[in-house]
């Protein structure tokens, strides 16, 4: 196998199993792990740039792309939140090692910090996250619902109850983007927001118990607004 060839990561069994396409390398710590957005892959121009960074700093770098994405497995059309979330999860567990900083592109901030909370969970105490830190890149948090199911017509919204999915146009792929049931109908299980906004102790929260933020707002309209939120562990 070519240094630039991906690996491959084995998930789910009967007609879930897919193929996870990971390109993984070796460096120091904190390690990155790029989590790419809606539609996009590890072969992106943000995506690339970045482990082009990590390997001319000599940091481990880990990117992967979700299934019915770039080189992986598995029909876009079966991808859900938490699908992906699963995959992110495997893929951490399996490749990384030590503290990470979370770098999250859109969908990817959202599942970054899924991630993050997850870490969280499995963890004794805070201190024992595996993580440094996590810079989220125009973080589209809920988007299934705040960017989508509730600004789609009604004729988009009986076409999705009705027959399971809408092919969204877009400029980037001829055959549109189909969205579907199963995707809007997740979120209920990986709803990261409330209905009120995050103050700033609260991402970190996300992270580790103590950190610091940057930003020009409090996270939740960022993720409305093409900004940038970077938490660390301080």
């Amino acid at each position: 196998m070519k240094p630039e060839d991906p690996q491959f990561l084995d998930l789910g069994t009967g007609s879930a199993q897919r193929q996870i396409a990971v390109r993984a390398r070796e460096g120091a710590a904190p390690g990155i792990v790029w989590l790419g957005g809606f539609k996009s892959d590890m072969q992106g121009t943000k995506a690339q740039a970045l482990a082009a960074w990590a390997e001319a700093k000599g940091r481990a770098c880990v990117r992967f792309d979700y299934s019915g994405h770039g080189e992986s497995g598995g029909d876009f059309s079966d991808g859900t939140i938490g699908r992906w979330l699963e995959e992110s999860v495997a893929v951490f567990d399996r490749f990384c090692r030590g503290p990470q900083v979370l770098v999250g592109s859109s969908m990817g901030g959202w599942i970054a910090l899924l991630l993050a909370r997850e870490l969280r969970r499995r963890a004794t105490n805070a201190a024992s996250v595996p993580l440094a830190g996590m810079v989220l890149i125009a973080p589209a948090v809920d988007f299934t619902e705040e960017l989508m199911w509730k600004k789609f017509p009604d004729g988009i919204k009986r076409e999705i109850e009705t027959t399971g999915q809408w092919i969204r146009p877009s400029e980037y792929d001829p055959g549109g983007y189909p969205i579907t049931r199963g995707l809007i109908e997740a979120l209920g299980m990986w709803r990261f927001f409330d209905e009120r906004p995050l103050e700033p102790e609260e991402v970190i929260a996300a992270v580790q118990e103590t950190g610091e933020v940057m930003f020009q707002k409090t996270l939740w309209p960022l993720f409305l607004t093409q900004q940038l939120v970077v938490a660390r562990k301080s």
